[in-house]
């Protein structure tokens, strides 16, 4: 072997620097590996930060929209109880002006049956019956001839027997003028009642 062409085995540089040189570039290889383990690290700290603060904007803005739906429910349940009680009252007010229609044909019937001898004063209605007050200058005959036209009577266009159970609760003879004061009480009959339901 020719020494001059074996440069591998001839070493000037003495160890140290050769040991050196070995750990001068370990260092920089752990310090490029560990800046880019960093910059692993800060790029998904980052990102999580960024997700994270993103995700709190997000809850921000769904809670104020929350708040807000909130507000307009609070209002709108108001609105719903007033809606409510005018529906109700709506209801209520149908129902009487149904009544009312049958009720006014029941009156207009009665007051074809009131003989024109006799003076109505007051009619009061209540709960499928009726009562009224009235005079008459013709006596007691009257009273009774008005007590049968009101059970007897049919009526002609619908041929409905409207009332029953005709009392009479007084009767007053008044001297002075000669007329006779008294209070009839009389029910619907149950097919009318029937009807109004």
């Amino acid at each position: 072997m020719n020494p001059a062409n074996n440069s591998q085995d001839i070493n000037f540089i003495p160890q140290e620097i050769v040991e050196r040189r070995v750990e001068i570039k370990t260092r920089a290889a752990n310090n490029k590996f560990s800046i880019g383990v960093s910059l692993v690290a800060l790029a998904i700290t980052g990102t999580a930060f960024y997700y994270n603060y993103n995700l709190q904007s997000q809850i921000k803005t769904i809670d104020a929209e929350i708040t807000a739906s909130q507000a307009k429910v609070d209002s709108l349940q108001e609105f719903g109880k007033h809606g409510y009680k005018l529906g109700l009252r709506l209801q209520n007010a149908k129902t009487i002006v149904n009544n009312r229609a049958n009720y006014s044909y029941v009156l207009d019937e009665l007051r074809a049956r009131t003989p024109s001898t006799v003076i109505v004063s007051n009619y009061a209605v209540s709960g499928g019956g009726i009562s009224l007050d009235a005079t008459t200058k013709f006596g007691y005959p009257t009273i009774a001839d008005f007590q049968e036209s009101l059970i007897a009577q049919v009526n002609e266009i619908d041929r409905k027997n409207l009332f029953s159970d005709v009392r009479l609760l007084n009767a007053d003879f008044n001297k002075a003028d000669g007329t006779v004061s008294f209070s009839l009480q009389f029910n619907l009959t149950d097919e009318i009642k029937k009807e109004q339901n």
